[in-house]
């Protein structure tokens, strides 16, 4: 099915917007990933998920800003480790069988995302393997930029 856009709950997302995340997909695979898709929106101050936690879906975030806090075993306390903002990619390790999270993730405001529930990647994935793919290529590309500039501020305090 194609489409140029799609209402979530009464939001047109574009074909165009959600390009962002996946860059190869086309309006036709848009169009066929849209029904496995649930729009979520996190109010101010919404803990989406806590370190420890299974990590339950792969979320694309449409508007707002998500802080990324990992805890710190010396103070007791959690470390602000990135900010997450419109166009990206967050609970990759969802896709991974829904592994626990090694991050706390919060709605530092109101935000809106598009989540992937691994249960619903897996179906996507038997039964449209390339988009299924394309998906996964995203999640990667997002997870060695990520890695990337972890391994730089590590060799930056060393």
């Amino acid at each position: 099915m194609s489409a140029e856009a799609v209402n979530f709950e009464n939001r047109e997302v574009s074909w165009q917007l959600f390009a962002r995340f996946i860059s190869s997909i086309t309006r036709e695979e848009f169009g066929d990933l849209a029904p496995y898709l649930d729009l979520q929106v996190f109010p101010v101050g919404t803990v989406i998920n806590s370190e420890g936690e299974r990590s339950p879906y792969l979320g694309f975030l449409l508007t707002g800003k998500l802080s990324v806090r990992k805890a710190n075993d010396f103070s007791g306390r959690s470390t602000l480790v990135a900010v997450l903002e419109k166009g990206a990619i967050f609970g990759e390790r969802g896709l991974a069988g829904g592994l626990p999270a090694d991050v706390s993730l919060g709605a530092m405001e109101e935000s809106r995302a598009l989540l992937l529930s691994y249960d619903r990647a897996r179906q996507i994935i038997r039964n449209n393997p390339s988009l299924g793919v394309k998906i996964l290529f995203s999640c990667l590309r997002v997870t060695g930029r990520r890695l990337q500039g972890s391994t730089t501020r590590i060799a930056d305090i060393l």
